[in-house]
């Protein structure tokens, strides 16, 4: 089992995550605005509607004993999660990651054809930045929108990035699966993104 975890929710644990990317300034910054807003946020309870029924549940949340992903290499998948030969005779597309890193990814050369990208995020915010720039946390999941839509934004790590275009129509299903093999993780890596309207 690695071992590539920061111990602590923090904002140097987001620019940390950021530097072991190499993500371009754009997204830094991003992430410390997010943990901004993080910290500023109070701590939702039973009288917001979102959470009424969590309260206790959010007080037993340890948030000192969590530790977040940085995408690094790990171990190998195990022979359970390895994709059968014939990954893609169900599906349009199939990713697997180790934690916050990519272990394998395989799309329909149809839909590639087509224009759709579907990839983890760290791929889609070197190779499609203006893809993401567009949308990740200004349409969808705006750090705003909560304390966690915030810690979500300061600390994702890994994740699935799917761009369909206009008029493009997705037969069948694209599955994104992880293997978390980590004690304690502190797991923000669901950053799914859509970006794009799908023909109906």
């Amino acid at each position: 089992m690695s071992d590539n975890l920061t111990q602590t929710l923090s904002r140097d644990a987001a620019l940390e995550i950021g530097q072991r990317g190499a993500e371009p300034q754009w997204m830094r910054d991003l992430r410390a605005r997010a943990w901004e807003l993080y910290e500023a946020a109070p701590m939702p309870t039973i009288k917001d509607e979102e959470w009424r029924r969590t309260e206790p549940q959010l007080r037993r949340i340890k948030f000192d004993s969590l530790r977040v992903p940085l995408s690094e290499a790990g171990e190998p998948l195990p022979a359970e999660w390895q994709p059968a030969d014939d990954a893609l005779s169900t599906r349009a597309g199939l990713l697997v990651s180790h934690v916050s890193t990519p272990a394998y990814r395989s799309v329909s050369a149809d839909l590639a054809a087509k224009g759709v990208i579907f990839t983890d995020m760290d791929t889609a915010v070197r190779d499609h930045g203006d893809l993401v720039r567009a949308a990740f946390m200004t349409e969808a999941v705006k750090p705003e929108f909560s304390k966690f839509a915030a810690l979500n934004g300061a600390l994702w790590s890994g994740g699935t990035f799917l761009y369909v275009p206009d008029n493009v129509k997705v037969d069948l299903p694209l599955q994104s699966s992880t293997w978390i093999d980590q004690p304690g993780l502190a797991s923000s890596r669901t950053a799914w993104w859509w970006s794009a309207r799908t023909a109906t």
